[in-house]
């Protein structure tokens, strides 16, 4: 059975026509609408990209600074090697009675006495204190030992591993006269 389409829609062919363009046209921007969502995507794509550059150049930023600060610790150690092996090379040991004390100080003079100085002044920022019974002991160290302290310092944790240390190295014999 054939029922002709003029009869339920009184529409003339030509407004079919239209019907059918407005239709093809409705389809095509939805095509156009479908492709700037594609370009939206790979705007966001290449969006995301350039974030994972950008963290991976900060990740790098942060190894390089890492570095600068591993460089800046070398440079310290270096440089309190360098400054205990000038203090080496002018050694003098002499007794001090510092002025209103009892009790004789061995103090370094020259370039040796700096370098005590400088240590101490590392263990006293690293420990807020040194016990003056430790103090006098460091004191009294050669200064190849005031060196090997110096090194050894950086990996001190507490006041006890500084004990430990100091207990553990020889301490100079004083002179026996026989």
């Amino acid at each position: 059975m054939c029922i002709r389409l003029n009869f339920f829609f009184p529409l003339s062919n030509i407004n079919l026509e239209f019907a059918f363009a407005d239709l093809e046209f409705a389809f095509a921007d939805l095509e156009f609408a479908f492709a700037d969502l594609e370009f939206a995507f790979a705007d966001l794509e290449f969006a995301f990209a350039d974030l994972e550059f950008a963290f991976a150049d900060l990740a790098i930023a942060f190894v390089d600074l890492e570095f600068a600060f591993a460089d800046l610790a070398i440079a310290f150690v270096d440089s309190a090697i360098a400054f205990a092996d000038l203090a080496i090379a002018n050694v003098s040991w002499v007794d001090v009675k510092k002025p209103n004390m009892d009790r004789d100080i061995s103090l370094c003079t020259g370039f040796s006495w700096f370098a005590l100085q400088l240590i101490l002044r590392l263990l006293t920022r690293l420990f807020a204190a040194i016990e003056p019974e430790i103090e006098q002991q460091i004191r009294t160290l050669p200064i190849t030992q005031l060196e090997d302290l110096a090194e050894a310092l950086l990996d001190f944790n507490s006041q006890s591993d500084l004990v430990n240390y100091l207990g553990n190295i020889s301490l100079p014999q004083p002179n026996q006269e026989d």
